[in-house]
């Protein structure tokens, strides 16, 4: 077991991509504290965990809330006597994200509290006990491939991409405690919150057929990277952003291109 007996706080664990991340650490031995606004939620994931044999703890945290944040980490320390990990997975993708011109700034503001203040409140509060604990930790801060690609939608793209410089930043500062910071990308998953977004699954393959891997993500896609952050084998890893996309930020297969490319290689060599 790869994080035997590391405990692993996961906010927004309580459906999604969290959600595997928590039982995906909890069958690699970690003891895993879910968090996020609905009780019921993590409470199931709890259970499926406690099922597998697994030890976990649901917590009902708003990540916009200073006393909430404060509250987890004590309810973690008091459960485990310790922190070793933090996924920091909560965040929100708005609808009618409306773009620069015609952007309302409380919705704005209210992105930036949850997936940029809601990420550094909760780093902020386990940092602290990591440094007292004096055995170093490991921060996994989880973006998007909006980190890199901007996607027309104004308060969004722009978190993405502090996530990016607050991880960076952490990392540097946080080093002399053995904190390592690291960020995990995610590509367009299938999840409740893109299905919506998109009008379905189907419509998500649709939409990114065109990768170089032809299909959209998985919750899955990106639970090896978490486990391995959360691992002793990225004990040496600190300011890194590994993205799991399909291909997309770097390798976009605009449609109609394998016809030009195959052309091209039909043509006689010109060297």
């Amino acid at each position: 077991m790869r994080c035997k007996d590391k405990v692993v706080i996961i906010t927004g664990g309580g459906s999604g991509a969290g959600k595997a991340y928590a039982l995906a650490l909890a069958k690699e031995g970690a003891k895993v504290v879910v968090a996020g606004r609905r009780l019921s939620r993590l409470e199931r994931t709890v259970q499926e965990i406690e099922a597998d044999g697994g030890e976990a703890l649901a917590v009902a945290a708003d990540v916009t809330v200073r006393e909430d944040v404060d509250r987890l980490v004590q309810a973690t320390v008091e459960r485990f006597g310790r922190i070793d990990c933090l996924v920091n997975n909560a965040a929100i993708y708005p609808s009618g994200d409306s773009g620069v011109l015609n952007q309302n700034e409380d919705k704005w503001m209210y992105v930036f509290d949850v997936s940029i203040d809601g990420k550094y409140r909760c780093a902020q509060a386990v940092a602290r006990v990591m440094a007292k604990q004096g055995t170093g930790g490991s921060i996994i801060n989880i973006g998007s491939v909006a980190t890199i690609l901007g996607f027309g939608s104004g308060a969004y793209t722009n978190v993405e991409g502090t996530i990016l410089g607050m991880t960076r930043g952490m990392a540097l500062e946080l080093s002399p405690y053995k904190i390592r910071v690291n960020e995990v990308g995610m590509g367009s998953t299938h999840t409740e919150a893109q299905a919506e977004l998109y009008g379905g699954d189907d419509a998500i393959e649709t939409t990114w057929a065109d990768l170089p891997l032809s299909r959209g993500g998985k919750t899955d896609d990106t639970v090896p990277l978490v486990i391995y952050f959360c691992s002793d084998e990225s004990e040496y890893v600190t300011g890194e952003s590994v993205t799991a996309d399909g291909g997309c930020v770097y390798t976009f297969w605009p449609g109609g291109v394998d016809n030009v490319l195959a052309a091209y290689r039909a043509k006689p060599s010109s060297i």
